[in-house]
């Protein structure tokens, strides 16, 4: 790996050990830790926080390390961002990690390749290693570009980091503007709406944003690899944001880009960011009837492995059910994979032994599989 790291840290040990062992096998050559202080009243919250840049520190790698361990709390907004800041005072460019990750090794190369091609793209704003795609892929590159700033994994310049504007100045002409020619679903567009809105007020304590709102007022592109690289493993009760252990997002892998293949355009992929606009923030936070319908229209326009993809995230978050198992067999079939197929089929039975859409696909598997 060539681009230097930011770490953020706060309070959570046993995730940071977690995230620092993907970077340890990076090896990056300079590491930034950057940690919040303790918040009064939390009792033991000082000594998780010690813990928490004890284990950030363990560096065994030649590598050069700076450090901005803050003595009292500053909160989720301006500790990160005032330490992205700090970074890129130091850096030119480099990969922002925080502490709730498992990232794929393929995502650090990504990083390298694509801060070096998009160095002086000023329009090209933010990298990252995220896709909400579920298994389908935008173009026919190893990326595409897109309107959203993700932050599970992700990477800059200073040149981009210039623009963040924490005061949102400019929130109302993004929002009365920008929206409407980003997103055509009006539902998308007022739940941004709204939101910016509270994140200006301070009723949600958030950089990330900042930064996207950011983003948007600059017409930014961002890219958006083709598979998902890296995976928040924070869900759960101790997450500031990522507080549903059982949010189906939670569930996506970590995977490997096999090869770096570059779009022919630059250009943003409108449909792939309402498809984002309409699962990952929309829904009520319950995206799952929007994926099982989604899932029926990959098979219906002959893409099983577009349907496989939702399917499978859906039943490592949900567990086993009859629809998701019916809609498994019916892609594993249009593959052409059988046994497989088949065995999907009879779990679902064996689920629900009176279905009799169930003993039907089935039967229909077995003469498949067997030729007749």
């Amino acid at each position: 790996m060539r681009s230097p790291v930011l770490f953020l840290i706060f309070n959570r040990p046993a995730l940071v050990k977690a995230t620092f062992a993907c970077i340890r096998e990076a090896r990056p050559p300079r590491l930034y830790i950057a940690a919040d202080g303790p918040r009064e009243g939390r009792d033991g919250e000082a000594a998780l926080c010690q813990e928490a840049r004890e284990a950030a520190t363990q560096v065994d790698w030649p590598c050069e390390v700076r450090t901005l361990f803050r003595k009292r709390n500053l909160g989720c907004a301006d500790a990160v961002s005032s330490a992205i800041t700090w970074f890129f005072r130091h850096e030119a460019e480099g990969v922002i990690l925080e502490d709730d990750l498992s990232i794929h090794p393929d995502f650090f190369p990504f990083c390298d390749a694509m801060l070096e091609r998009y160095r002086d793209e000023e329009h090209i704003m933010h990298v990252h290693g995220n896709n909400f795609q579920y298994g389908l892929p935008r173009g026919e590159a190893g990326y595409y570009f897109s309107c959203f700033s993700h932050c599970w994994g992700w990477a800059s310049w200073a040149r981009a980091w210039e623009k963040y504007d924490h005061a949102m100045t400019r929130m109302r002409s993004v929002t009365s503007k920008t929206l409407p020619r980003l997103f055509q679903s009006q539902a998308a567009i007022g739940c941004f709406r709204d939101v910016l809105a509270r994140v200006k007020d301070g009723r949600i304590n958030s950089w990330a944003y900042r930064w996207t709102c950011s983003v948007w007022e600059h017409e930014g592109l961002c890219v958006n690899p083709n598979v998902n690289m890296a995976r928040n493993i924070g869900f759960g009760a101790e997450g500031t944001h990522t507080t549903d252990s059982a949010a189906v997002v939670a569930h996506l892998p970590a995977e490997g880009l096999a090869e770096i293949t570059h779009p022919q355009e630059i250009a943003r992929d409108a449909v792939a960011d309402e498809w984002t606009a309409c699962t990952h923030f929309l829904q009520g936070g319950n995206p799952v009837p929007a994926l099982v319908q989604e899932a029926l229209r990959r098979l219906e326009a002959g893409m099983p492995d577009g349907a496989l993809g939702i399917v499978r995230v859906l039943r490592a978050a949900l567990g086993d059910a009859g629809q998701l198992l019916h809609l498994e067999a019916l892609a594993l079939l249009q593959k052409g994979m059988r046994a497989e197929a088949l065995a999907a089929a009879a779990k679902w039975l064996e689920m629900e032994p009176l279905s009799d859409e169930a003993g039907n696909l089935a039967r229909m598997t077995r003469r498949r599989s067997y030729g007749s």
